[in-house]
């Protein structure tokens, strides 16, 4: 019988999604070879490594890009057509939290909306053309 000896490897690859295979000196963190490759992430295979992971010797890993951030969605903003009084209706869509920022940031009051939005349902009710189509039937006679 002999005596084995094993000797690991003091490097720690790292495979690019081009194929190439890049070679550091063992131990270094995720957030170390990450300064280097913005918008990547390091994987030991389907998940990410946190970035403050230690990297073993003679493992390989891959280094793989981070999908693109989700666009919210864009906002917009609708008009109607300015009437006689030259007012124009604008129709705003707001998630609560962006409510709460507006008020927060702007010179408007939470009183000041509320006055605004109740001014807006008294208008609503007084003017018929707010309501829609109504159509005007004669009478028939039989």
């Amino acid at each position: 019988m002999g005596n084995c000896l094993v000797v690991e490897e003091e490097v720690v690859r790292i495979m690019k999604s081009d194929g190439k295979i890049l070679e550091y000196k063992a131990p270094i963190k995720v957030h170390h070879l990450l300064n280097q490759f913005p918008g990547h992430a390091i994987s030991e295979s389907l998940h990410h490594l946190p970035p403050d992971t230690t990297l073993l010797q003679g493992q390989l890993y891959y280094l793989v890009p981070l999908p693109p951030p989700k666009v919210s969605k864009v906002k917009r903003v609708m008009f109607e057509q300015v009437q006689e009084r030259d007012v124009v209706r604008v129709k705003l869509v707001l998630s609560k939290q962006e409510l709460k920022d507006m008020l927060r940031n702007g010179g408007i009051s939470v009183n000041d909306v509320l006055s605004l939005v109740e001014g807006a349902d008294v208008c609503a009710k007084d003017n018929d053309h707010s309501r829609g189509w109504k159509p005007s039937l004669e009478t028939i006679l039989e």
